[in-house]
């Protein structure tokens, strides 16, 4: 048997009471049967009209309905607005998403399809989260969708004998790796370094923010300009997180050559990949081994006279 307990708060202010002060005495009674005082405007009396349910008494002492009614319809307006922000804000968001199935449970997912890797489905959720679906569970439709993603990239990375990779991820770059890089940049078509042997590549890990690497800028595109025709690349890997700053930058200082950036910023893929802790950080790259490190400066130039000889 649930027992008589009461609960009381109160709101007490010095001095008298000014047009609006709510002086208030709530004290809530469970399980006494006993209805609230007809002189209690706003509210009704009785019993929770069920068996086994212990009645409620508010009671409330000085308290002016009026006076509450106009906040409380405020707090309700808010938050019927602020459910409709988060659901046009979740429908924006999920603009591009499908609905992912796993095959033997029926359970669903929202999510963007943003690439396979190995016999994983990598899945970015709405609220920015990234799932990694394995490919065998998933329902029939979103195989073959998958695959139809998929068949163009994988085309295209077959094409390319892939190295062996000696480097191990998260170590910092030393001369000697063999890495394999493959990404879609922001501007241009997919970089796959296995697809420019002999060509000598400068892997160029920067910044829109960084002082020291825009310094470097006129450096670097003198070097372009000079020995591409010979058989020299740049890859820029941004460390940006907003994108948008990046292709205004790339063309408002003519850079043509390809730059990776997954706007994560430090926490950046390849940035945490390749052992990345300060930029500028420049790497020459010249059949998926790295032949030189830190070129920056008149060094550029001299290791690129003797590498592309």
């Amino acid at each position: 048997m649930v027992g008589s307990s009461s609960l009381e708060r109160r709101f007490v202010g010095g001095g008298a009471h000014r047009p609006g002060d709510l002086p208030i005495s709530i004290q809530l009674d469970i399980g006494s049967g006993r209805s609230p005082p007809r002189s209690c405007p706003g509210f009704q009396g009785g019993s929770a009209g069920q068996e086994g349910m212990d009645s409620l008494l508010l009671r409330v002492q000085g308290f002016r309905p009026h006076a509450l009614e106009s906040p409380l319809k405020l707090i309700m307006k808010i938050a019927k607005l602020s459910s409709l922000i988060f659901a046009l804000l979740f429908s924006v968001a999920s603009a591009d998403a499908r609905t992912w199935t796993e095959a033997g449970s029926g359970r669903t997912v929202e999510g963007e399809f943003r690439k396979l890797n190995g016999d994983t489905v990598e899945v970015l959720r709405p609220n920015g989260t990234l799932l990694k679906l394995p490919l065998a569970k998933l329902s029939e439709s979103d195989r073959k969708f998958v695959s139809e993603q998929s068949a163009g990239t994988n085309a295209e990375s077959a094409e390319a004998e892939r190295p062996v990779v000696t480097h191990k991820e998260g170590s910092e770059l030393q001369e000697g790796d063999v890495i394999d890089l493959v990404g879609r940049p922001v501007n241009g078509e997919k970089v796959d370094l296995a697809a420019m042997p002999g060509k000598v590549v400068l892997l160029d890990f920067w910044a829109t923010w960084c002082g020291p690497c825009i310094a470097e800028l006129p450096n670097v595109k003198a070097a372009y300009e000079k020995y591409h025709d010979k058989g020299f690349e740049i890859v820029g890997i941004s460390l940006d997180s907003d994108e948008k700053r990046l292709e205004d930058f790339i063309e408002e200082n003519d850079m043509p050559w390809p730059q990776l950036c997954d706007g994560k910023g430090w926490d950046s893929k390849l940035a945490k990949h390749y052992g990345i802790r300060g930029i500028p950080a420049v790497f020459l790259v010249k059949d998926n081994k790295i032949v030189a490190t830190g070129v920056r400066g008149s060094r550029l130039e001299e290791k690129l006279e003797e590498l592309l000889k």
